[in-house]
C-alpha cells in the first residue's frame, strides 16, 4: 500500500465529485472498505468543497 495518493483538483465546484471518486478509488486500491470509506470520503468532500469555495 502506498503511503500517499496525490491528485490535483481544479478550482471549480463542479470538480468536487471527481475528487470524491478519486478518494474512493484510492481507498479501494489500498483495500479499505466499509464505514471508513464513507467517513474518509465525507471528510475529503468537505475539505475540497471548502478549498474551492474560499
Amino acid at each position: 500500500m502506498p503511503a500517499t495518493e496525490t491528485f490535483r483538483v481544479s478550482e471549480h465546484r463542479r470538480h468536487v465529485p471527481t475528487a470524491r471518486r478519486q478518494v474512493r478509488r484510492a481507498l479501494a486500491n489500498w483495500g479499505i472498505t466499509g464505514h471508513l470509506v464513507d467517513s474518509v470520503t465525507l471528510s475529503a468532500n468537505e475539505l475540497v468543497t471548502t478549498a474551492v469555495t474560499h
